[in-house]
């Protein structure tokens, strides 16, 4: 979700989730918008991890999202007191450049003079569908991309550091890799929480604690609406006590995307073994590639996806009108 060209407005977006509609009957009516909404997503070949109905779904609890029929595109509306903006390009095999100036005017409307109006989540390739003489467009951080056999072999020179961490992580402790159970979302949840605040304790950057403040609740959702989400989801204990957490979902024929990582902070490999063992998973098998979603222009997050060696940085913008 927001990147670079919004992190500034984080603490804005944050502060109105209380007054957003999070109840039973709105988290009911987007998940009968399912199947239509991924038709779409899929039909416009958005390779982008964050153009999913899964990844749509968890922020709720931060924006009321409005799909709307306009010429022949299906556009996804994401609105909350800050305003109004279109989470993905409008949807369908082309792109209407009609519909995007209607997008456009009703975000003027809704927005009222605000300076929010923005199309998010458009890869590369759609650029071409909007007129640069109108439009102008700003790059976020990139997906990365890699090929699943190599994070689940960890062969060669280029991966004899995870190697090493994982064969550390393996020799020093009894590992359980198992599915993730309802039962388990309490010790999940205790979890993230530990995780959190060891993450906010090595970074004094205010935005960055509020984001881990704000995934506490998207982590919740998806933990709740794992099966309505076709998540999978795995889990490490050792000794009996759980130690960490993954889930993700097929992004398309080929691609698998990994929507979460949650580690217990004082276990070293531990991030490295979740992520190679989910990898190496039966389910995962059909796959060619993964998806690690962006790095959310943090040093860090990137330092650590470049480690594996992408085969693949899938470029992401955001489209705004030109005053």
């Amino acid at each position: 979700m927001p990147t670079a060209r919004i992190k500034k407005s984080w603490k804005i977006f944050s502060q109105s989730i209380c007054k957003m509609d999070t109840s039973t009957a709105a988290t009911l009516k987007l998940l009968q918008q399912k199947e239509q909404i991924t038709a779409y997503l899929r039909r416009s070949g958005n390779p982008l991890a964050s153009a999913a109905f899964p990844n749509i779904f968890i922020w709720q609890d931060f924006f009321d999202f409005k799909a709307e029929m306009l010429e022949g595109n299906l556009c996804i509306f994401a609105s909350n007191e800050v305003g109004t903006f279109l989470y993905a390009p409008p949807l369908g095999e082309t792109i209407s450049p009609a519909a995007t100036e209607q997008c456009f005017a009703l975000m003027r409307e809704e927005n009222r003079g605000r300076p929010v109006s923005r199309i998010e989540n458009v890869p590369a390739a759609r650029l071409r569908d909007f007129d640069e003489k109108k439009y102008v467009f700003t790059e976020k951080s990139p997906d990365y991309v890699y090929r699943r056999e190599d994070l689940a072999s960890l062969k060669g020179n280029p991966y004899k550091t995870p190697r090493w961490a994982y064969n550390n992580f393996v020799e020093n402790h009894r590992v359980d890799f198992l599915p993730y159970e309802d039962s388990m979302r309490e010790a999940c949840a205790d979890l993230y929480k530990r995780w959190a605040r060891s993450r906010a304790g090595r970074h004094d950057d205010p935005v960055y604690r509020q984001m881990l403040e704000d995934n506490e609740r998207v982590h919740g959702r998806l933990r709740q609406f794992h099966k309505e989400l076709d998540l999978i989801g795995r889990v490490i204990r050792i000794e009996g006590q759980l130690a960490g957490y993954t889930f993700g979902f097929p992004l398309n024929g080929e691609t698998f995307c990994i929507l979460c990582e949650i580690i217990d902070p004082d276990l070293k490999g531990a991030a490295v073994f979740i992520f190679r063992e989910f990898c190496r998973d039966e389910a995962l098998r059909p796959f060619t590639f993964i998806n690690a979603m962006d790095d959310s222009d943090l040093p860090n997050i990137r330092q650590a996806k470049e480690s594996f060696h992408p085969v693949e940085r899938i470029r992401n913008y955001i489209i705004t009108p030109k005053e």
